[in-house]
């Protein structure tokens, strides 16, 4: 198990259960992570099998591709459940999930959706943000 320090003030598991960061994924595909938004956690974990990673350069908002709501749902909710994060939001259809989990000591939150197609999102592709949590309602 690799442990990583991060942005965050919670311990961060990356790579534990075969995922990457989004860190290691974007110098994976040939980029520096020097370049994403200074809000975007480089140790935040992906599932296995995401690619195609495309961060914002001033926005803390990101998609990958090669995660549907089912392999998000597999990979985070275990990850939130084990490191005691609040899952604020969890809207779930068929096809579909949102959810926003925060760390309950930390200020940060994330954001996340993913749909095997027929609702507003690309199939296999999730989107995410990093919002503060005091800017949630």
């Amino acid at each position: 198990m690799l442990m990583v320090l991060g942005l965050w003030s919670t311990p961060l598991m990356a790579a534990s259960n075969g995922g990457t960061t989004i860190a290691q994924l974007d110098v994976a595909e040939g980029h520096d992570p020097d370049h994403m938004a200074p809000g975007i956690p480089r140790d935040f974990p992906l599932p296995p099998g995401s690619h195609g990673l495309v961060v914002n350069s001033s926005l803390t908002i990101g998609t990958v591709k090669g995660v549907d709501e089912k392999q998000a749902i597999a990979f985070y909710k275990p990850y939130f459940q084990a490191r005691q994060w609040d899952i604020r939001r969890d809207v779930e259809a068929p096809g579909f999930v949102k959810i926003t989990a925060c760390e309950k000591a930390g200020s940060q939150c994330v954001t996340l959706s993913a749909s095997s197609g027929g609702m507003t999102n690309t199939p296999g592709v999730m989107r995410f943000s990093f919002p503060q949590k005091d800017t949630l309602r």
